[in-house]
């Protein structure tokens, strides 16, 4: 019985490469966890006005010294915002980047 190395039908383009890879550092597309559930309601938190949740709309996560979160969401009022948090490894939330409303 012969066996084929050939590896001519398989991409190994770096574009390709790094889809599979996830880069260290780099930012991930994250599901809605609890601890994401916290950021968003720390940025609530922050806010001028009272706010309510109604949806998280998208969540990455980074892996830092702790843990960074950028979220989009929508309140009540169906404005939709983005907001970038830093959690320390004690769990303390700080904001890294001010709070924005999406302009549709």
């Amino acid at each position: 019985m012969l066996f084929s190395c050939d590896n001519s039908n398989k991409d190994t383009s770096k574009n390709q490469m790094e889809k599979q890879v996830p880069l260290v550092g780099g930012w991930s597309d994250s599901s809605i966890t609890p601890e994401v559930k916290e950021a968003v309601n720390f940025i609530i938190s922050t806010m001028d006005k009272p706010a309510s949740l109604k949806e998280i709309i998208s969540a990455k996560s980074q892996v830092v010294q702790g843990m960074n979160y950028e979220v989009i969401f929508s309140l009540e009022d169906n404005s939709v915002w983005t907001g970038k948090v830093y959690r320390d490894l004690k769990g303390n939330f700080t904001l890294s980047k001010p709070i924005e409303k999406k302009v549709d």
